[in-house]
């Protein structure tokens, strides 16, 4: 059975072997804020997602997913759903954006069903130079 727990910066090395310094620097952001989870299978972290706030009113949603947590879809969805709102209102957020691949056809569709709207393609925004998909859930 999925756990759904209080999300710490070591987690992701647990979820990504060879995860960068700079993204454990951003987990103990991530970890102070109290706005981000992970997800656990048989005690190993098996995903973690949050929103970090970016400026006021303004948060930005994130993921580290590991290939096992697509196993566990329906657990996944509904831990991430419940917990968008709850985050909005503790922090005063009138927006989550977030970025999706345009060629991952299941996270444009996650988002989506996530209450995300697409406003657009960010250009040459994402690793490499790839081009985004933006996403953004406002209230």
């Amino acid at each position: 059975m999925v756990a759904i727990i209080p999300f710490r910066a070591k987690h992701l090395a647990e979820i990504e072997p060879g995860v960068t310094e700079a993204m454990i620097t951003l987990g103990q952001l991530a970890e102070c804020s109290g706005s981000a989870y992970t997800a656990v299978l048989c005690g190993d972290p098996i995903g973690a997602a949050g929103i970090a706030v970016v400026k006021p009113g303004v948060g930005e949603a994130w993921s580290l997913l590991s290939p096992m947590i697509k196993r566990f879809p329906v657990a996944l969805h509904k831990a991430v759903k419940t917990r968008i709102p709850e985050i909005m209102a503790r922090h005063g957020l009138r927006r989550v954006h977030m970025t999706v691949d345009p060629w991952d056809v299941a996270a444009i569709r996650w988002a989506e069903c996530l209450g995300f709207e697409r406003e657009g393609l960010m250009r040459r925004f994402g690793d490499n130079g790839a081009d985004m998909f933006l996403f953004a859930r406002v209230r």
